[in-house]
């Protein structure tokens, strides 16, 4: 399958809610808090929606998702801004193992 790896998008937020909930779901230890937690994120004072990307084999078809956001480290001589990975990266259940999620991310 080829995909097309994209900044998400408004319209793409419902299928990303969809996607993370399910692949979510059979995780013994998920106590079903991926999608609050990725709306928690994306009203942060860092959010950025550019690091945010979505996996689609179709222009309205979401099949993974992945999310980084800035992090600042302070040490005692320095302080540096990096990327995180912060959220649940999801992957519909038949391309999980198909590195759809470490793909969305590159």
């Amino acid at each position: 399958m080829k995909l097309s790896f994209e900044t998400i998008q408004p319209t793409d937020f419902d299928q990303v809610d969809q996607l993370v909930a399910d692949a979510f779901a059979p995780v013994p230890q998920s106590q079903g808090q991926e999608v609050g937690f990725l709306h928690q994120l994306r009203t942060t004072f860092d959010y950025q929606p550019t690091f945010e990307m979505v996996a689609k084999p179709s222009i309205d078809q979401v099949v993974g998702h992945g999310i980084l956001t800035p992090v600042t480290v302070r040490g005692t001589q320095h302080t540096t801004t990096i990327l995180a990975l912060s959220g649940p990266v999801g992957c519909e259940t038949n391309l999980a193992r198909q590195w759809c999620g470490e793909s969305t991310l590159k």
